[in-house]
């Protein structure tokens, strides 16, 4: 009797035999993500591991370290990329970009065989504030699609930020063509995904130093921007997390997922 296969089957059986032939040389691909978790606690100071620094930057007030707990109410510790079309008088503009950096060399960091290959490193932010509105800034989430570039941060002046420190005025300098472009649409709940394999692998070789990255709205939406979740708590210590204030810490601060195999 003559068995003919489909298409689909002998695709089918091709890819379970090269999934065989992978495990079977030790290619089998790993997933790690590195988050930080217990997180920093801007209300009670609680310290936690230093694996992930993250700050916006404001361009209508360009002086502020918005990174700072000090400086930001924790009701809207958030990481904000985008434009609002409100800009007061002696400003600039109003434009919001946001910067994230791992320390792989934390003891937290989980640590990589020193053979292991890295096939891809993946940067997740998450929204997760859309009830509140306050001063010039709209209520809720808006809904559209907003474009969001990932640039290497290039050594240079202000390229050693600390979230404490990070300002506007002392934007780091950074590689104008971008890691990676992502589309994400601006709900609750929405995951902005950029992938940033390319300045992985140079930190993990030390070809160049780890100076994060920076997050930038393109084109700018119009009076709009996506409002990331930061690696610090935001849960009002006698409201909860209840009011679209925030979530669980640990819950949906940054995180990165590296994706690798051994030889």
């Amino acid at each position: 009797m003559i068995h003919i296969e489909s298409g689909f089957q002998r695709v089918l059986l091709a890819l379970i035999a090269v999934a065989m032939l992978l495990t079977a040389s030790g290619h089998a691909p790993y997933s790690t993500t590195i988050i930080q978790s217990p997180e920093d606690n801007c209300l009670t100071g609680v310290p936690s591991a230093n694996v992930v620094e993250d700050a916006w930057l404001a361009e209508v007030r360009p002086d502020v370290s918005w990174g700072n707990c000090a400086n930001v109410p924790a009701a809207v510790y958030k990481l904000f990329i985008g434009d609002l079309a409100y800009v007061p008088d002696g400003a600039t503009g109003n434009e919001y970009r946001t910067v994230i950096k791992f320390n792989l060399s934390d003891p937290a960091v989980p640590q990589f065989p020193t053979a292991a290959v890295i096939v891809r490193a993946v940067l997740t932010i998450t929204q997760t504030w859309c009830q509140v509105g306050y001063g010039d800034i709209p209520p809720g989430c808006s809904g559209a699609r907003l474009t969001i570039e990932a640039h290497q941060v290039l050594p240079g002046p202000f390229a050693n930020w600390t979230e404490n420190s990070a300002r506007w005025m002392d934007m780091p300098p950074y590689d104008p063509t971008p890691l990676s472009v992502a589309t994400v649409l601006n709900v609750k709940g929405a995951k902005l995904n950029l992938d940033i394999t390319k300045a992985f692998k140079k930190w993990r070789s030390n070809s160049a130093p780890n100076n994060g990255v920076i997050l930038i709205a393109n084109p700018l939406p119009n009076n709009d921007f996506f409002r990331g979740r930061s690696h610090d708590t935001v849960c009002d210590p006698v409201q909860g997390c209840s009011g679209g204030q925030g979530s669980p810490p640990g819950a949906d601060g940054p995180k990165l997922t590296v994706t690798w195999h051994l030889p």
